[in-house]
């Protein structure tokens, strides 16, 4: 996502003073300035907003400007700060939390979760919301409040916050990671050592008990793979290994020079293939990429 000029331009004031006073007091000023660094953090805020708002209104969530105390659907709420707070549907008054704090140095969200929870008082935009029995008393102000309607199932709206959770939390640290490194577009934040700290956080788990879960699943796809299975990644597609039949020899030309060349002959040998999920290919169907640049 690019930031234009004028969207830092028109930040609320509140956003505003917010990230300035991030700058002064976390010293993030660097060679540039805290002009420079506001405009970054500003930049970063931008795409955490934009963010949530995709996701919420591609999970048919919609925005509120207030939210009763007794309502029982599930909700997401983004603060002033960019921290996410995620509440589950209520059931007999009762709901879970997942709040994700994430600060701009850490690559690891502090993250608080409450399984009987209750709503204090309306949630509204631009206070605070708060939250009884559970281990966050209240947020900073409230910037964005998206909910559900009545119409979906309490199952549903649980798997569609869990989903956005997940979705967002990642989305924001990504987003962090970048803002702190503006020349490197290609942040690594996907990778195994983050995904483990993630679900260790999430889950009341240390990293070494999760790392050997999901080693454990790796080799369980590739066994089932290597034993000429087809394996089934979930809401991914599938991934299994065919053979490709021999090659003879042929001539060709080398791509750098031109020039003819002979190309050997290859025997039959087994190629693991993956077929994406309709769930998928919708999924990337609907992402607006930005367009590479010819070089």
């Amino acid at each position: 996502m690019k930031v234009k000029r004028e969207q830092i331009d028109n930040l609320p004031e509140e956003i505003r003073e917010h990230l300035r006073q991030l700058v002064r007091r976390n010293e993030l000023s660097g060679p540039g300035g805290e002009e420079e660094a506001f405009e970054r953090l500003a930049a970063a805020w931008i795409e955490k907003d934009q963010l949530f708002a995709g996701q919420t209104a591609a999970l048919d969530m919609e925005p509120a400007e207030e939210v009763a105390e007794d309502d029982e659907q599930g909700m997401l709420l983004l603060s002033n700060s960019g921290s996410l707070l995620s509440l589950w549907p209520a059931r007999d008054g009762q709901r879970e939390m997942e709040y994700a704090s994430i600060p701009l140095r850490s690559d690891v969200p502090d993250i608080l979760r409450g399984v009987k929870v209750s709503i204090d008082g309306a949630i509204r935009r631009g206070s605070p919301a708060r939250v009884h029995d559970g281990p966050l008393k209240k947020t900073s102000p409230v910037y964005r409040i998206a909910r559900f309607s009545a119409g979906l199932s309490k199952e549903e709206q649980e798997k569609r916050i869990r989903e956005a959770t997940i979705f967002l939390t990642n989305g924001f640290t990504r987003i962090n990671k970048q803002s702190r490194d503006p020349q490197n577009a290609a942040v690594d934040h996907f990778n195994k050592q983050s995904i483990v700290a993630y679900i260790a956080q999430r889950s009341d788990l240390t990293q070494k008990e999760v790392k050997q879960v999901i080693d454990d699943y790796l080799y369980m796809v590739e066994s089932g793979l290597l034993l000429g299975e087809s394996v089934n990644l979930g809401r991914l597609g599938r991934i299994s290994i065919k053979q490709r039949p021999p090659q003879k020899a042929r001539v060709g030309r080398n791509p750098a020079t031109g020039e003819e060349m002979t190309i050997p002959a290859k025997p039959a040998q087994g190629v693991p293939k993956i077929s994406f999920s309709s769930y998928l290919k919708q999924q990337a169907a609907e992402l607006e990429l930005e367009e590479e640049e010819e070089t």
